[in-house]
C-alpha cells in the first residue's frame, strides 16, 4: 500500500494513489533508459568536428593538419561542446540530489516529430519537473519591462541577450510531457525549470528570490531547492510515473 503525506498533511490511502497514478498501463517489469546528460549534444559537436576535419583534408592534405590547429574550430562547433559541458554539469548534480532525496532522474530525451530535446527531467515528490540545462556567460536578471502603472512584463535576460524565447521553449516542454501523463490519466504536477550553469546573478544567493518567468522557474536560488521540495508522491509513483516517461521519450542517444 503506497501511503504518502500530501503536501498539505491529507494522506494517500489506495484509491488516491489510483486517482493520481491511473491504470498501470506500462509493465512495471519494462526495463527503460535513464539516457545520458549531454550525450547528444556532444554527439553533434564530435560529428561537427570530425566531418570538418575530413573537409579540410580533403582539399588540402599536405597542410590540412596546420590548418586545424592554427584555425580551430568555428564557434557554431564549439557552442555545442559548450551546450554540452553545462548539460553534463546540471546532470551530474541532478544525479547526486537524486540519491541525495530519494527522487528519480532521466536525461536527454528525444521529444516525438521534432529534432529538439529535453535535457532532464526530474521525478521527485512534488510532481515532475523539466529541466533545460544552459551555458551561457553573463548575469542572469529577471527585468520588468513594463511602464508605470502597467501590468507587470518580467522579461528573462542573460547579460545584453533577452532570453524569452529559452522560456517560450521550456513551457513547450513542459506540454509535451504532460500531454504524455495525460495519456496514461496521471494527474500530477508538472513544472519547467531553467538551470544556468555557469552564467552568475549579480547577488548573493542568500539575498536572491526564487525567479518566475510566465510560469517558468530560473534556478536564481539553485536546483536543491527545487528538487527537494515536499509533496504527496510516494517511491512507488516516482518510479510509475519515471517508467511512462522514460518509455515514452526515447533517449537521445
Amino acid at each position: 500500500m503506497c501511503v504518502k503525506p500530501h503536501s498539505e498533511g491529507v494522506l494517500l490511502n489506495d484509491q488516491d494513489v489510483h486517482e493520481v497514478i491511473g491504470d498501470d498501463s506500462v509493465p512495471e517489469e519494462v526495463a527503460y533508459d535513464k539516457g545520458k546528460a549531454g550525450g547528444s549534444a556532444m554527439a553533434k559537436h564530435d560529428h561537427l568536428v570530425e566531418a570538418r576535419e575530413k573537409r579540410v583534408m580533403a582539399r588540402a592534405p599536405k597542410i590540412g593538419k596546420l590548418l586545424l590547429a592554427v584555425y580551430g574550430d568555428p564557434q557554431s562547433t564549439k557552442a555545442w561542446e559548450t551546450g554540452a559541458e553545462g548539460e553534463i554539469a546540471i546532470g551530474h548534480l541532478l544525479d547526486s540530489l537524486a540519491e541525495k532525496y530519494g527522487f528519480l532522474v532521466i536525461h536527454d530525451r528525444l521529444i516525438p516529430r521534432s529534432k529538439a530535446n529535453i535535457d532532464h527531467i526530474a521525478i521527485t515528490q512534488s510532481g515532475v519537473i523539466v529541466i533545460d540545462a544552459k551555458n551561457y556567460q553573463g548575469t542572469v536578471q529577471v527585468k520588468d519591462q513594463s511602464g508605470f502603472f502597467s501590468t507587470p512584463d518580467l522579461q528573462l535576460w542573460v547579460g545584453r541577450r533577452n532570453c524569452m524565447k529559452l522560456v517560450t521553449g521550456m513551457k513547450h516542454q513542459v506540454e509535451v510531457v504532460k500531454a504524455i501523463l495525460s495519456k496514461y490519466d496521471v494527474d500530477v504536477p508538472v513544472v519547467g525549470v531553467l538551470a544556468f550553469y555557469a552564467a552568475s546573478w549579480g547577488t548573493y544567493k542568500f539575498m536572491r528570490v526564487q525567479e518566475e518567468v510566465d510560469g517558468v522557474l530560473i534556478n536564481s536560488k539553485g536546483i536543491e531547492p527545487i528538487v527537494a521540495r515536499q509533496g504527496a508522491l510516494c517511491a512507488e509513483q516516482i518510479k510509475h510515473v519515471t517508467r511512462i516517461l522514460a518509455t515514452q521519450l526515447k533517449s537521445a542517444v
